[in-house]
């Protein structure tokens, strides 16, 4: 699910925005939710580094903060997530401009003059993110798949292994999270692409994230410190893939 994030120091003003918000996120059946709505840009930006993902982000470019204002809070978020999507909000048109001195790509600017342009304006953002969003799925390998009822999408380059925890109960493992999910192993693989082997009757790896084979204890070591369990008969299969992608 995509995180969105409201920081307006306005108690009224972020209460509407965020009835808006979620009212766009149900009727369009958008796999977002509001992971932070606050007056304090510190705790936006913790909640950031925490989820490590593509967010959403409504700033009031006017907060009551003095270290940060909406400018500077983008510029501090751009740091974590370079792909965000940045909207910002504010009663002064003529700071628009200013978003170019800051350097973080806003998608929007929104005046706060009249809500029915407010929720017009909501509507328009999430339908280019929408757009945006099905063509970056077009353009790279996206893997789906259903958790908690929800239809959910990984880029696949970004999924270091899938690990079976019980019969029928997996987890797949990207660099920025892991999420539970029911299935099988058998019909993973065969929707993965050629980066992908199955080493171990509970393991299916990035052949791209491994970092090294223990041959002595059966285990794949991953870039980012992570094992998977290595079967032995899978071992000369893998290690001439990994020759392969080297060699490229």
């Amino acid at each position: 699910m995509i995180p969105v994030y409201i920081c307006e120091d306005n108690t009224g003003q972020r209460e509407k925005l965020e009835t808006l918000i979620k009212k766009h996120i149900i009727i369009e059946d958008f796999d977002m939710f509001i992971a932070k709505s606050t007056h304090d840009p510190a705790s936006v930006l913790q909640a950031v580094q925490e989820n490590k993902t593509v967010g959403i982000y409504f700033l009031d470019i006017d907060l009551n903060d003095p270290n940060l204002n909406g400018f500077t809070l983008a510029q501090e978020v751009r740091k974590i997530d370079s792909d965000g999507y940045i909207i910002f909000i504010t009663t002064h048109s003529e700071m628009a401009f200013q978003t170019f001195h800051y350097k973080v790509s806003a998608l929007e600017y929104i005046l706060k003059d009249n809500p029915a342009d407010i929720e017009r304006a909501i509507k328009a953002c999430f339908e280019t993110i929408k757009t945006q969003l099905n063509t970056t799925r077009t353009t790279k390998k996206i893997f789906n798949i259903i958790s908690e009822e929800k239809l959910l999408f990984i880029d696949e380059q970004k999924i270091t292994f899938f690990e079976v925890v019980s019969p029928h109960k997996l987890i797949v493992h990207s660099l920025d999270k892991r999420i539970h999910f029911n299935g099988d192993l058998k019909e993973i693989e065969k929707r993965l692409s050629q980066n992908f082997i199955r080493c171990h009757r509970s393991f299916i790896v990035n052949l791209n994230y491994i970092d090294y084979v223990d041959k002595k204890n059966s285990v794949i070591i991953l870039k980012n410190g992570s094992t998977c369990y290595l079967a032995r008969r899978k071992l000369k299969v893998i290690l001439e893939r990994l020759a392969a992608i080297k060699s490229l």
